[in-house]
């Protein structure tokens, strides 16, 4: 048992099995935070759980829980909660962010009041995503259209600042408490002891600002999964930060239009969260780095070729894993159904909006590649728009492509 846990750091951190009787501080400004099966936040102590641009993942498959209380302000659309169907779950009223930190966000010139043009720069800040086209694009007008409408409906036009008073006012009416800064969500959980019966309260703060919480009570057969109004979107999406990392491949590179003599070899490396695998992904504006290492081609053409080599740690987060159970890819065709997704993201954001096609290539890599052998890599095609990605042997697919001329 520890009295106090203070962990702070840029890591994964991982706490399983553990006995945590008195104040807990766990924060990871880059990777993820993972709790499971450890009393924590008993006796109305502080336990609080922080990732800032990871996620923060809250496990308990030991006691019998008979009322759940659930308490979130929205962050962002990633939240997961995986629960019994005898559950009791409701969404508590927790606090906006005062009005002091709203007017300091976002009246950036001091005077009073916040313009539509300063929304836009403060939700730029928040790392906020707005619209279906998240994380690549954000789109504000909805948000505009509820926050800077006036009260007289019959005036359709909106106002063009407001007061820093009013301002706060209109996000708190229309629950966008997204757009606030200093906001968290929060979980209590009520339990019973094995041992007396008694009710045993505990109370744990979970806080992402970029990243996914989920939160999976594992002890029961019928989970059902519960999703809040910032329910997580279908599909594998880059976290905001990670996808911005990799917008420069995309203008640089990825432009079909754009005559350039200049390549890429990007190698770019998904961590593992759930319902999404861990894999090395290969991305190049030229397919001959992928039949010829760079090094070797740059060996045998004394320099003259040689790409830019990049380097990406991506994080995704997937909405169709939110389901209990999903998480897990225990089977081979979860395993391909997972990756075709990530596939499909990736290419989402290296490919320009108004492109057909990807320009380039990306591939995945196979695990037991040999030094100095052709790669074995995994590309992914469909047969036609409407129809999902599939998983295609890189090196059959090119010779097929390529018919007698290959040998």
């Amino acid at each position: 048992a520890l009295d106090v846990l203070d962990v702070a750091g840029s890591f994964d951190v991982q706490i399983t099995d553990a006995l945590l009787t008195g104040k807990t501080r766990v924060t990871s400004s880059r990777g993820d935070v993972r709790m499971s099966d450890t009393s924590c936040g008993d006796f109305e102590q502080d336990c609080w759980l922080k990732a800032t641009t990871g996620s923060v993942y809250y496990y308990e498959g030991r006691d019998v829980l008979n009322a759940l209380d659930i308490q979130y302000r929205s962050v962002n659309m990633r939240s997961c909660f995986a629960l019994p169907d005898r559950m009791h779950h409701t969404s508590g009223a927790l606090p906006h962010t005062t009005a002091f930190k709203v007017a300091k966000h976002y009246d950036r010139d001091g005077n009073g009041k916040v313009t539509q043009e300063e929304f836009d720069v403060g939700i730029k800040k928040l790392g906020a995503c707005l619209g279906g086209s998240c994380p690549l694009y954000s789109w504000s007008a909805a948000a505009k259209a509820s926050v800077f409408a006036s009260p007289d409906p019959s005036i359709t036009t909106l106002f063009p600042a407001l007061s820093t008073a009013a301002f706060h006012a209109a996000l708190v009416s229309a629950n966008y408490s997204e757009l606030q800064p200093s906001t968290y969500r929060t979980l209590s959980i009520a339990r019973n002891k094995r041992s007396t019966g008694a009710v045993q309260n505990r109370s744990i703060r979970l806080e992402a600002s970029a990243g996914e919480i989920r939160l999976e009570l594992s002890n029961a057969s019928n989970l059902t999964y519960v999703a809040p109004q910032d329910a997580a979107p279908l599909g594998a999406r880059l976290l905001p930060t990670d996808a911005e990392s990799l917008m420069p491949l995309r203008d640089a590179y990825g432009d079909a239009s754009l005559l350039t003599n200049r390549d890429v070899f990007a190698v770019i490396d998904v961590m593992s969260s759930p319902g999404v695998p861990a894999d090395r992904w290969l991305y190049t504006s030229n397919e001959v780095y992928f039949e010829l290492q760079p090094p070797l081609l740059d060996l045998i053409s004394y320099g003259t070729v040689r790409p830019r080599v990049a380097r990406f740690e991506v994080r995704l987060t997937d909405g169709e894993a939110c389901a209990p159970g999903a998480a897990a890819l225990d089977t081979d065709a979860k395993m391909a159904a997972a990756r075709a997704r990530v596939y499909e993201e990736l290419r989402r954001t290296l490919k320009p909006r108004l492109q057909a096609e990807l320009g380039g290539a990306l591939a995945r890599v196979k695990p037991r590649n040999s030094r100095d052998s052709f790669p074995r890599l995994a590309s992914y095609s469909r047969y036609s728009p409407t129809d999902p990605f599939h998983e295609e042997d890189y090196r059959q697919v090119m010779m097929r492509g390529r018919g007698r001329r290959a040998f």
